[in-house]
């Protein structure tokens, strides 16, 4: 439940993600929770990687469930980058791997920069740890909102 509120503020943080992250004009990319898949162009981009051989079936399904993905422009250079959301009321260690492996994908399927965020109401020292070692960024909601 409280997982699926995270998800649906995703929405209204995207301006404050932008500015964490010295971006701008961020658009959701994917949104499984609020998104049809038929004719997203992520979507269509994901499975013609997959086709191709870019990505494993696995890769595919990984970034299917994936809670966001964010694309944007880097004001310091003009390029996209994707960022790879999970939401937790309270971050695992699981949802920072599984946002770590996200960017990773992205980055194979689209040849982008990709970052990876996890999102949540909480985490313990040894979670926050781990995500810096594995390079993903937290917020914390009292930071979006």
């Amino acid at each position: 439940m409280w997982g699926h509120d995270l998800e649906r503020r995703l929405y209204g943080a995207r301006a404050r993600i932008a500015e964490r992250f010295d971006l701008k004009r961020p658009k959701i990319a994917h949104w499984p929770a609020y998104q049809s898949d038929s004719e997203n162009p992520f979507t269509l981009a994901v499975e013609e990687a997959e086709d191709r051989g870019v990505i494993t079936s696995e890769e595919e399904s990984r970034l299917q469930v994936t809670d966001a993905v964010f694309s944007a422009t880097r004001k310091l250079d003009g390029k996209r980058v994707f960022i790879a959301v999970e939401a937790s009321s309270s971050i695992s260690r699981n949802d920072i791997e599984r946002a770590a492996r996200s960017a990773e994908i992205l980055q194979k399927v689209f040849g982008e920069p990709a970052r990876a965020l996890v999102v949540g109401y909480s985490i313990r020292d040894t979670e926050d740890a781990a995500a810096k070692d594995m390079r993903v960024d937290v917020m914390i909601m009292d930071e979006v909102y």
